[in-house]
């Protein structure tokens, strides 16, 4: 895999055959699962692409990532089907792209306790201080115990 290309993760949740039950934990299909791969390539920058992975499901509903596709496939044109004579019927379908950033990470820490990390430039000290990441759209805003401020000032553990 290119690591300069975007991954995305089709995230599907699949009723195998079977009477219903809870669903099994997530299995994570990766590039490595693959065993045949094809591709068509057309005009204006599209492709057709058709994989074969084998994904071993258990009784009842599945949920399973696809991982390692293309960032820049379309998540209607998404099919998935059974080659072995079994049958598959798909409940939901979502298609993550979610590139991590340092943005995207501190998105996550909304509402939740960091760790900034400040070094003084004349002497080289480094001192760490909790805070709070209060949001982070438009610039980072950072509950401290005796103040608030926004950006963030050194790196963040």
């Amino acid at each position: 895999m290119n690591t300069r290309t975007p991954c995305r993760a089709l995230a599907l949740a699949i009723i195998v055959a079977f009477p219903l039950t809870a669903f099994s934990a997530e299995k994570v299909s990766r590039a490595e699962d693959r065993e045949e791969v094809a591709v068509t390539i057309y005009n204006d920058s599209r492709a057709l692409v058709k994989e074969v992975r084998r994904i071993a499901f258990e009784r009842g509903a599945n949920s399973i990532a696809l991982r390692d596709v293309s960032a820049k496939m379309r998540p209607e044109t998404a099919s998935l089907r059974a080659l072995g004579g079994g049958s598959l019927r798909l409940i939901e379908q979502n298609f993550d792209f979610d590139l991590l950033t340092p943005q995207k990470l501190l998105e996550k820490y909304v509402g939740r306790s960091v760790t900034v990390i400040k070094i003084n430039p004349a002497t080289g000290a480094e001192t760490r201080e909790p805070a709070e990441v209060l949001a982070t759209n438009g610039g980072v805003v950072l509950r401290y115990a005796d103040r608030i401020e926004s950006g963030v000032p050194g790196p963040i553990a």
